[in-house]
């Protein structure tokens, strides 16, 4: 598990500063976890690591499933993770960008 939070730190410190930057906090957070959800899928999760397919492909297919909500950024975040072979590392990225945006907005989160 930490090696995955190793590997997905940078991405979500990159792009929680680009949201950060942009004002666009809510709307990359929603993205983020609609990215998750499409990278757990056991489906679109077997893509991801078969060398048959390439990451093109799949960074394609995710592309398609996440919709139009995802926007040109959206896409080029899914196209930097796929050459990266990141894409499985999505629900930790969007998990610790979480935590970034709960920081910054000085929120915490009760259980």
């Amino acid at each position: 598990m930490s090696e995955l939070s190793t590997l997905a730190r940078p991405y979500a410190e990159a792009v929680f500063r680009l949201a950060q930057g942009e004002n666009d906090l809510a709307a990359w957070s929603e993205r983020l976890q609609s990215l998750a959800l499409i990278a757990a899928d056991a489906q679109v999760a077997r893509l991801i690591v078969d060398p048959a397919v390439a990451a093109e492909r799949v960074a394609d297919l995710v592309i398609e499933v996440a919709g139009a909500g995802l926007g040109e950024r959206g896409a080029n975040f899914v196209k930097v993770l796929a050459e990266n072979d990141r894409l499985s590392v999505l629900p930790e990225i969007a998990a610790q960008f979480e935590t970034l945006k709960a920081s910054a907005e000085g929120t915490l989160e009760a259980t």
